[in-house]
């Protein structure tokens, strides 16, 4: 266990662990100190430096009292986990922290599939959040077949994809949310394809709503440009940080098409 004389240096500490990491989460990163300012005030008056109870409780009552959404719960307990990570030592690397674990087939046939795609995922030198999120979404279905009797992936027809799309699982759910998910079961049957585990031309079933909604892209100015360039020059990541910024910028690649294969 790191030791730490207030919560103050333990927050500090965690956040610099976080800026040396390879992959973290630039959002996390962009909310941290104001969600980490609240937890400094929930263990005002104690005597403990980091209580991860004390802390969990005080979020509960602060959701509840505020009538916020489960995800805003989410980017505030990432953060307490993080936190926590730090303070018993634990913090080596960028974790992800999932409120729902990943469902697995029980099938031996449908689990190779898994087996398999998660494989080709990782041979795309994807990042693990982005793996994680992809498997979930390709797993959620390959359960779902099996909860209707399916065991052979090569049973599956459009027919079968548009009975998933069409479940209740989707009900009830923002549509960036159902739109992302749908979008990551179409690269799960364009995989099958691909493999011949189904016939050509399946993942044509996975249709996805259109998002009527628009927003002003912004720019940045060169005066911030050069800020984001020359911020944390004293760490060794700052070049690829660097060259990651201009990527983006220049470019406009996204945070998932800037792949880096290795430290500096």
């Amino acid at each position: 266990m790191n030791k730490f004389n207030t919560f103050h240096e333990l927050a500090f500490d965690t956040k610099q662990k976080l800026l040396s990491f390879c992959d973290y989460a630039p959002k996390t990163l962009s909310r941290y100190d104001s969600i980490v300012k609240l937890f400094e005030e929930a263990m005002d008056g104690s005597e403990m430096i980091f209580s991860f109870s004390r802390i969990q409780n005080w979020l509960d009552c602060f959701i509840a009292f505020n009538n916020y959404r489960d995800y805003t719960y989410k980017r505030y307990r990432r953060v307490l986990l993080l936190l926590n990570n730090n303070y018993i030592g634990e913090a080596g690397s960028w974790r992800i922290f999932p409120s729902i674990h990943r469902p697995v087939p029980a099938s031996a046939d449908l689990l190779a599939v898994s087996n398999a795609y998660e494989d080709y995922l990782q041979s795309c030198e994807y990042a693990e959040k982005i793996i994680y999120i992809r498997m979930s979404f390709a797993c959620r279905f390959l359960c779902c077949l099996e909860s209707a009797g399916i065991r052979d992936i090569g049973a599956v027809t459009a027919f079968t994809v548009s009975e998933y799309i069409s479940s209740d699982h989707f009900k009830n759910r923002m549509p960036n949310g159902v739109s992302t998910e749908i979008i990551g079961i179409r690269q799960f049957l364009r995989f099958l394809e691909s493999r011949h585990f189904i016939k050509e031309d399946i993942h044509h079933a996975c249709f996805s709503r259109q998002n009527t909604s628009r927003r002003i892209v912004s720019t940045y100015t060169d005066s911030q440009v050069e800020i984001l360039c020359r911020e944390h020059r004293e760490l060794p990541t700052n070049f690829r940080n660097r060259a990651a910024y201009l990527l983006a910028l220049k470019c406009g690649l996204r945070t998932c098409d800037i792949m880096i294969k290795r430290h500096f």
